[in-house]
C-alpha cells in the first residue's frame, strides 16, 4: 500500500491511509503530504469503537474509494462506511485464501463467518493471485461481485538491474526472508544447508519471528550455524540480497509470495516448492527459477547444489527473474490496474447513499 501511495498521480488523487495503529517502520514509507489516521487500537475489545473512529475519519474526508486491507480491515471498513450518509465504494484486498484465513487467531470459526458475509457485501475484490481469486470465486458463487486480479509489486528504484551495475554475484550466498513461523519451513531450508557439501554455500537469513530461536538451535544441531546468518526484520532488505546469488521460499503454502518477486527484482533465481498458489503462478519452473516436486530438506538440497554448481545457468535464470520483475511487478502496471478499477466502479459500482 506504501508502494501505491508513491506512485499514485497526486493532481488525479487525493489519497490518505488509516492504520488501526500508526506504527513500525513502514510508516516512514508514507509520503509526507499524504494524511495519515490512526486509529488506536489497543486491543482486540476495541473493535467496536474502531467502527465508529473510521466512521468519523470517512466522514471528515469523504472518500470515493475505500481499498481495505486484509480481512480485519475490510470488516471494519464495511460496518464504518455503512454508518455514514456518503457512502465510498469499497474494494476488499485479499492476501491470503479464504481456506487459511485468520490462520493461528482465536475464535477463527467465527470470524471466517463474519468474513464470509462482508465478502459477500463489498463492491470490488482484488487479489495477486489467480488462486485466491478462484477460491473466492467458489466461495461466492452466484454473488456476482466483480475480482480483480492485480499482483503485488515491488520498488525497482531501490534495486538497479545487476546487467547495469556489473554487479557480481557472492558465488555461495543463498537468502531466504519473511516471518519465522513454522508453515514458512525454514527447518527445511536450514536442513537442506546440511545435506550440501561442507562450504558449499552461506545461508543469509531476513526475518523474525516465534521460530527464531528453534531455527538458530537447529542450526546449531546440525553444525551449520557458522554459514547460517540471522538479520532480523529489514523494511529494506534489498541490501543484503546482494550478497546472495541464489533465492529461495520454502514454504508450505503461499498465497502469493512477495519474497519472491523482490528476490527477482535483485536478479536472482529463486527456488521453492511447487506449491500453491503464489510459487506456481510465479516461478517457471527452468527459466526464472526452480519448482521442487517434494517438501523435503533432500530434495531442496538437490536444487541448490544444482545452481550452486553452474554460474551459467545462474547468470540466465537471474536475468530472466529480473526481466519478470520490470515487465510484470512494476509499481506503473499496477497503478493503472487501480486506476481501470476506480473507473469501473465510477460506471457500475453499487455504492449508494443512505436514506
Amino acid at each position: 500500500m506504501t508502494l501505491l501511495l508513491n506512485g499514485l498521480d497526486l493532481d488525479r488523487y487525493c489519497p490518505a491511509i488509516v492504520c488501526c495503529k500508526l506504527t513500525g517502520a513502514l510508516v516512514g514509507e508514507v509520503p509526507a503530504n499524504i494524511p495519515l489516521y490512526d486509529l488506536g487500537k489497543r486491543s482486540r475489545w476495541d473493535f467496536p469503537f474502531l467502527v465508529f473512529r473510521l466512521r468519523r475519519i470517512l466522514a471528515e474526508f469523504r472518500p470515493e474509494f475505500i481499498i481495505a486491507s486484509m480481512e480485519y480491515a475490510a470488516v471494519l471498513s464495511w460496518l464504518a462506511n455503512r454508518l455514514c450518509s456518503q457512502r465510498a465504494s469499497l474494494i476488499a484486498r485479499k492476501e491470503v485464501m479464504p481456506s487459511q484465513a485468520r490462520l493461528g487467531e482465536s475464535f477463527r470459526r467465527s470470524k471466517r463467518v463474519i468474513d464470509g458475509l462482508v465478502d459477500r457485501r463489498v463492491d470490488m475484490i482484488v487479489a495477486p493471485s489467480r488462486g485466491i481469486l478462484k477460491e473466492f470465486a467458489a466461495r461466492l458463487e452466484g454473488v456476482g461481485i466483480p475480482m480483480v486480479q492485480i499482483p503485488n509489486v515491488v520498488d525497482l528504484g531501490r534495486l538497479p538491474a545487476p546487467r547495469e551495475t556489473g554487479t557480481q554475484r557472492p558465488e555461495r550466498g543463498i537468502v531466504a526472508m519473511g516471518r519465522f513461523v513454522s508453515w514458512k519451513r525454514f527447518d527445511l531450508l536450514i536442513s537442506a544447508l546440511a545435506h550440501l557439501p561442507p562450504g558449499a554455500a552461506e545461508l543469509h537469513l531476513i526475518g523474525d519471528g516465534p521460530e527464531r530461536e528453534s531455527l538458530q538451535r537447529l542450526a546449531g544441531e546440525l553444525g551449520v550455524s557458522d554459514c547460517t546468518h540471522f538479520y532480523g526484520y529489514h523494511p529494506d532488505p534489498f541490501p543484503i540480497l546482494k550478497k546472495a546469488s541464489i533465492g529461495v521460499l520454502p514454504s508450505q503454502f503461499e498465497p502469493f509470495g512477495n519474497v519472491i518477486i523482490e528476490m527477482f527484482a535483485a536478479g536472482l533465481p529463486v527456488v521453492a516448492f511447487d506449491v500453491d498458489y503464489g510459487p506456481r503462478e510465479i516461478i517457471r519452473d527452468g527459466e526464472n527459477g526452480m519448482l521442487v516436486r517434494t517438501m523435503t530438506s533432500k530434495s531442496l538440497a538437490g536444487a541448490l547444489e544444482t545452481l550452486l554448481k553452474d554460474a551459467a545457468l545462474r547468470s540466465e535464470m537471474g536475468a530472466k527473474a529480473r526481466l519478470d520483475a520490470e515487465q510484470r511487478y512494476a509499481l506503473p502496471q499496477a497503478i493503472r490496474s487501480y486506476e481501470a478499477c476506480f473507473a469501473w466502479l465510477r460506471d457500475h459500482g453499487r455504492s449508494v447513499t443512505a436514506a
